[in-house]
């Protein structure tokens, strides 16, 4: 009977090993649950109990498509009857804890979440004593690995302290007085006269009995004196800092800006009132060019604003005004009038020979009669225009576009077809821009606020800083200027404006030899080390001896 049983438990473990699917493995627990009872305790007292673990921690990984599994595997269990040493060492014990307290039977369906269920409690209260000491013996290991690892941290810091002190603080001898002189020490009082008999330890108890709110209050002065120093420490070592970095900043190098690209001054179609506008703007805004960028509020960190790159700042237009549409209007017709007119004297040119020739006053004439005419209608008509393009909450947008129709119908009558785009998309352009207008002042708006609440924040940090605000960005700067630039570098605060210069930078004046006119001066006594005189010419061709000029 036995060799039979063996026999069965090779077949099965070979099964076990060979088995892949779920469905294979549902097999094999199923042929095990089967069998007798002598083959189930052979079976759980051998190493194969560790897959049926393995089994049960795969499929629990995804409960809902190994149900059947699960199910056969408690029933395994519960009819198994396992010891505790063999339930550690398959570490199935480790299994059924963690299915515990992860509560993983619990978000299950009814139906099949209610049977395992149910399995699941009569193994637990099966194997209860056995989990138990499991999970005690799990803790106290969790709690000595903690406890070596934070002995291990101690340690190793400990061993740096150690030997950063041996590093700064050189080894002192000590001797320490004999036991009998220090047992002589007493208490005192502290308005005693000196010379006098010191206090017991009794009548110490008893004065700290009597006077409680006068030591209470000596102790909190004592405290305030050592908090006091402590932040004056600080205060001094935060200006040191300071002191260390605006170092740093004067030594970094002013690199000369890149020359302008000719994108940036691209000339305008049409020459009106802006475009000197726009200059006055470029000469105060865009004059000095800078390759690392120039923040626009003071409190920023001064080391990472030395970033190489031009970043140009952009230049919001004014919204357009009466004058200059009106301007633009008159430059558009006076275009077309005189090109109409060069377009008039080529058709006369190109006449057929045989047709009868006006004399050429009388052409003259009649063409300044047609062009002062269209002038005389076309003029009222754009300026009504302009004036409804301004007014755009007044009037509709269909008004606007049939007037335009008109002036453009009329510009095709006369023969001006080279204008009728440019000014149809300008108007274009000013009826559908106000939204643009609103967009970029509320920009600006929120941008100024965002400005002034950040300068009362630094006016609360610091009152160095808030002196240095008041002067930012609002004064010129007047100081030495070069060439290159301002000799400050990107930290200067003020505005460079090509209007105010500056001084210019010291030059060192060198005097002319050639010049015979000046004066004498006396020679100086040159101090020349032992290093350079070596180089003495008559040392070098042997004349004179290298020591001799010392």
């Amino acid at each position: 009977m036995e060799m039979v049983n063996k026999e069965q438990l090779k077949k099965l473990n070979n099964q076990f090993k060979s088995a892949n699917t779920v469905y294979a493995k549902s097999q094999v627990v199923n042929q095990l649950l089967n069998s007798n009872q002598e083959i189930l305790n052979m079976f759980g007292q051998s190493s194969q109990m560790k897959m049926i673990t393995q089994y049960l921690k795969e499929s629990l990984k995804c409960i809902s498509a190994n149900e059947e599994l699960v199910d056969k595997i408690f029933m395994l269990l519960l009819r198994m009857n396992l010891n505790d040493e063999m339930l550690r060492e398959c570490e199935m014990g480790h299994l059924l804890i963690k299915i515990k307290e992860k509560k993983l039977l619990e978000n299950q369906r009814s139906n099949v979440g209610d049977q395992l269920q149910q399995k699941w409690l009569r193994i637990n209260a099966m194997y209860r004593n056995a989990l138990e000491e499991i999970k005690k013996n799990m803790n106290s290991k969790d709690k000595y690995e903690e406890r070596k690892k934070k002995v291990k941290r101690n340690q190793s810091s400990s061993s740096n302290e150690s030997s950063n002190k041996k590093k700064k603080n050189k080894k002192k001898s000590v001797r320490f007085a004999r036991d009998g002189i220090l047992i002589n020490y007493k208490y005192f009082k502290r308005d005693d006269e000196p010379n006098q008999r010191g206090m017991t330890i009794e009548e110490v108890m008893a004065f700290q009995k009597q006077y409680p709110e006068e030591l209470k209050r000596l102790k909190q002065i004592n405290g305030y004196d050592i908090k006091h120093r402590e932040s004056i420490m600080e205060g001094q070592e935060h200006k040191l800092q300071l002191d260390n970095i605006q170092h740093m900043i004067e030594q970094i190098p002013f690199i000369k800006p890149f020359k302008l690209r000719p994108t940036f001054f691209e000339p305008y179609d049409t020459n009106f009132k802006e475009t000197q506008r726009q200059q006055i703007r470029t000469e105060s805004k865009m004059s000095a060019f800078y390759n690392r960028d120039i923040p626009e509020q003071p409190g920023y960190n001064e080391i990472s604003n030395t970033q190489s790159g031009i970043q140009p700042k952009i230049i919001h237009l004014d919204p357009p005004k009466r004058e200059d549409l009106m301007f633009m209007v008159q430059v558009i017709c006076n275009r077309g009038f005189t090109e109409l007119q060069e377009k008039h004297k080529n058709a006369n040119k190109k006449q057929i020979k045989g047709i009868l020739k006006k004399i050429e006053e009388e052409q003259s004439q009649e063409k300044d009669v047609i062009l002062n005419q269209a002038k005389q209608d076309l003029q009222p008509k754009m300026q009504q225009l302009v004036q409804m393009v301004e007014q755009k909450q007044n009037h509709s947008q269909e008004s606007i576009l049939t007037l335009l129709h008109d002036i453009i119908q009329k510009l095709k009558e006369i023969g001006e077809e080279q204008y009728i785009k440019n000014f149809k998309s300008i108007l274009e352009n000013k009826l559908n821009d106000q939204q643009q207008i609103i967009s970029e002042q509320e920009r600006f708006k929120s941008q100024q606020e965002l400005q002034r609440i950040r300068i009362e924040q630094l006016q609360t940090i610091n009152p160095v800083q808030a002196q240095r605000l008041r002067a930012y960005k609002t004064k010129n700067c007047h100081n030495y200027h070069s060439s290159i630039g301002c000799t400050r570098g990107d930290n200067c605060n003020f505005i460079h404006d090509s209007r105010f210069p500056g001084k210019p930078a010291p030059i060192l004046q060198h005097p002319n030899f050639l010049n015979k006119t000046l004066q004498h001066q006396p020679s100086m006594q040159l101090i020349i080390p032992p290093l350079l005189q070596q180089l003495n010419p008559a040392i070098l061709l042997g004349k004179l001896k290298k020591y001799d000029s010392l």
